[in-house]
């Protein structure tokens, strides 16, 4: 299995946490079978949380709360 980074790009997303100045992270894992992509945005400042996650399979988790 092999990892490898498609890039990043910085966008602002709203949520129901908040509304967040985020970096969309793409990357894939190359399996012996298939490749598979994925995207994870976080927030661009401060300690990093995860904001979305979105998986090959379609499936996709959001941050709905954040207390600081």
């Amino acid at each position: 299995m092999k990892e490898k980074d498609l890039g990043t790009s910085e966008i602002t997303i709203s949520k129901l946490a908040g509304t967040f100045a985020a970096i969309r992270i793409a990357y894939r894992i190359e399996k012996p079978e298939h490749n598979e992509t994925y995207q994870v945005l976080t927030n661009a400042q401060d300690a990093r949380i995860v904001l979305k996650e979105e998986f090959p399979d379609g499936a996709i988790i959001e941050l709905a709360r954040f207390n600081e």
